[in-house]
């Protein structure tokens, strides 16, 4: 018997279901679902006797309205932008900008460079981080996963270049170009996304698997660590601890998650042990016999705090004796400026959005997108607490300021490159591949 006109039947009825469903994307998994049910439903009229054609047709009966079924699936698969998380981060760019705007009009002391303009950079990189951030929340991250292995294979490569033939800028190496880039202390966020999407193809119970998961461990932490950028390690160690607590083949691995705990312990103490590491151990454990030499910066925003009262000193506040305000010290400048009323509502909003972070990550169905959500959640969440924790004197200066309120242009967009994966992540939380949509569609196809 001919099948073709009752083929055509079906391709006909999926393909109005998909004319509803404007986002392109899903019509694939779409098709394959709907076709699940209309072939399981053709199956039970065959059955009970009933011709491939009949059964064909009364199975398109069953199903309902293409239209009323497209626009269901609509609703539930569109890409959604969570606006709650858009606030915040609007909210906190304003609060950076706005801080930079004071720092540009105070009398603030800086050994390097002059704070005039400080505030016209900031502008320019955020509205160019803003438009990055749009597009990465229009891409489907998705894509990337089948390139990890390269992408891992070219951040190697270019730190190493880095390295070795990189220009030495105030003891950092830099990659040459029209414009400096600090590829080293930029590394980690593309690292962990190329992690997210390469760790959940190794089986650490082969030997080659497991060598492979050490050399991607320990290779960027050794290049950290060399370069003397211990936040960076630290960022990198967690995050990566993050996905490996988001992989069950590699979460089961109790040796592994050891070793990566104390990997993590082993970036953050090293450092420690070099001299400019000592000088600063000392000037944290005794700031007060270090006043005037390694410990100054450390106790001058000390003073800040203190004499910052409930609501601070207003805009242009003036700092004069304060180096590093834009970096290691931007905390206190900004409980400085605006009180610790201002202080305190920063931290209060950096915890909601570490808090909305999880919850997205939770809400995504898609295991790589939790991924690169948690780990990319956990590397902002040490930028935004460390920098609070040193400024209250419980932790050694480390060279770590708050994202997005870095005046570096690569910073900048990488941070808004950032919040656009986690935004590409959740606007597509939905679109699994298997048999999840199912589940996810239940209500609108019984």
């Amino acid at each position: 018997m001919n099948q073709q006109p009752d083929e055509a039947k079906l391709e006909a009825f999926t393909s109005e279901v998909c004319r509803y469903i404007t986002y392109d994307d899903v019509h694939e998994e779409v098709v394959q679902e709907l076709r699940g049910h209309l072939e399981d439903a053709i199956e039970r009229y065959q059955s009970r006797g009933v011709s491939y054609g009949d059964a064909v047709d009364l199975a398109l009966k069953d199903m309902g309205s293409p239209a009323s079924i497209g626009r269901g699936l609509h609703r539930v698969h569109r890409p959604k932008t969570d606006w709650v998380f858009v606030g915040m981060i609007a909210l906190y760019v304003g609060i950076s900008l706005l801080t930079m705007f004071s720092i540009d009009g105070s009398k603030t002391l800086n050994t390097v460079q002059s704070y005039h303009g400080i505030f016209d950079r900031k502008l320019v990189w955020s509205v160019i981080g803003l438009i990055v951030s749009i597009g990465a929340a229009l891409f489907d991250y998705r894509r990337i996963r089948p390139y990890s292995k390269y992408l891992l294979w070219a951040i190697g490569i270019l730190m190493v270049y880095t390295i070795i033939f990189g220009a030495n800028v105030y003891g950092k190496r830099y990659l040459s170009s029209p414009l400096r880039i600090d590829v080293i202390a930029l590394a980690p966020f593309p690292l962990l996304v190329a992690l997210a999407g390469f760790i959940s193809h190794l089986d650490l119970s082969k030997r080659n698997d497991f060598l492979k998961f050490v050399a991607i461990t320990l290779v960027p932490m050794w290049i950290f660590l060399h370069e003397h950028t211990a936040s960076s390690a630290v960022e990198f160690g967690l995050g990566l601890l993050a996905l490996m607590l988001t992989t069950p083949s590699v979460r089961k691995h109790k040796a592994v998650m050891i070793g990566g705990i104390a990997v993590v312990i082993a970036t953050w103490l090293i450092p420690l042990t070099s001299s400019v590491g000592l000088h600063r151990l000392q000037a944290f454990l005794h700031p007060q016999f270090y006043a005037q030499t390694s410990a100054y910066q450390y106790m001058q925003g000390r003073k800040a705090l203190t004499a910052a009262g409930l609501w601070g000193h207003g805009i242009h506040a003036s700092l004069p004796l304060l180096p590093g305000v834009e970096g290691d010290m931007i905390f206190n400048y900004l409980v400085y400026t605006f009180g610790w009323v201002g202080g305190i509502i920063v931290v209060f909003l950096m915890v909601a959005l570490i808090t909305r972070l999880v919850w997205m990550s939770r809400k995504t169905a898609d295991m790589y997108g939790q991924r690169l959500v948690f780990s990319i959640g956990v590397m902002l969440a040490i930028q935004f607490l460390y920098p609070v924790l040193m400024a209250l004197g419980f932790l050694p200066l480390a060279g770590m300021a708050f994202p997005m309120f870095s005046t570096s242009g690569g910073v900048t967009i990488t941070e808004f490159m950032c919040v656009g994966i986690i935004m590409s992540v959740y606007r597509r939380r939905n679109l699994v591949r298997t048999g999840c949509m199912m589940q996810d569609n239940s209500s609108v196809l019984e």
